[in-house]
């Protein structure tokens, strides 16, 4: 009895974090023509938070995601599993767009939708 409690207790400690397209953002919080992607939270309570970021790593997307992460973090969970979007047929977390070697543009990093993380309590 006392290992199917312990076991519970496990499973109920995790947090899932997605990057999302602002059109997949369930709760509709985000809006396109200020923000390309939501950070979508469940936490393990079952409570959703949407942050609306840009996709632009210069634009401060990866310093949103990586506040989002760090305060979860600091509440002592771990990444356990990441679980990244898919682009023809390559696994990514940053794409290069707008590289261009012929006209001397080296493209920007952006975040990559489809992205997941899933931290839980060690």
């Amino acid at each position: 009895l006392a290992f199917t409690f312990i076991g519970q207790q496990v499973f109920s400690q995790l947090y899932i974090v997605s990057v999302l397209n602002t059109s997949s953002d369930p709760t509709g919080t985000c809006d396109y023509t200020n923000y390309e992607l939501a950070i979508y939270v469940v936490d393990p309570a079952g409570s959703e938070t949407v942050t609306c970021i840009d996709e632009d790593v210069d634009s401060g997307g990866l310093k949103a995601l990586s506040q989002v992460l760090n305060n979860i973090i600091s509440q002592g969970y771990k990444i356990t599993n990441i679980q990244t979007g898919e682009r023809q047929g390559v696994s990514t977390f940053l794409q290069t767009t707008g590289y261009d070697p012929v006209n001397g543009y080296s493209g920007s990093e952006e975040l990559f939708p489809g992205t997941t993380f899933f931290l839980s309590v060690p």
